[in-house]
């Protein structure tokens, strides 16, 4: 059927173990509990093994360099120099957001809200 809602379940293997072996969280990934919902799991690669076998896709994220990150920065601001310019002073006087924009799904947000 058609799916409304998708559930988001980051940092699996940070999880306390009781909590990833039953109730609800094993519930939902053995989709016993809501099996109508997407189901997006993100982990550190040596917990993934636990995860579900017939997993529908897998995928390791590696992260931007620094010149990847400023050509999608100025990919995604295109003609619009004033805000790639804004962009870079405020992550230049916030390292912590900084440092979490080597993550590409990080940087995504951030640009969907910087937008």
């Amino acid at each position: 059927g058609e799916r409304n809602l998708t559930l988001l379940l980051d940092g699996y293997d940070e999880y306390p173990e009781e909590l990833r072996d039953s109730g609800l969280i094993a519930g939902i990934l053995n989709r016993q509990v809501l099996p109508c919902c997407g189901l997006v799991v993100s982990s550190r690669p040596h917990a993934s093994q636990n995860l579900r076998k017939e997993a529908t896709a897998r995928v390791n994220i590696m992260g931007f360099t620094e010149i990847e990150r400023q050509h999608y920065i100025e990919q995604e601001l295109e003609g619009k120099p004033q805000k790639i310019t804004e962009l870079k002073q405020y992550l230049d006087k916030q390292p912590t957001i900084n440092s979490l924009c080597y993550v590409p799904f990080n940087m995504v947000i951030l640009l969907y809200l910087f937008k």
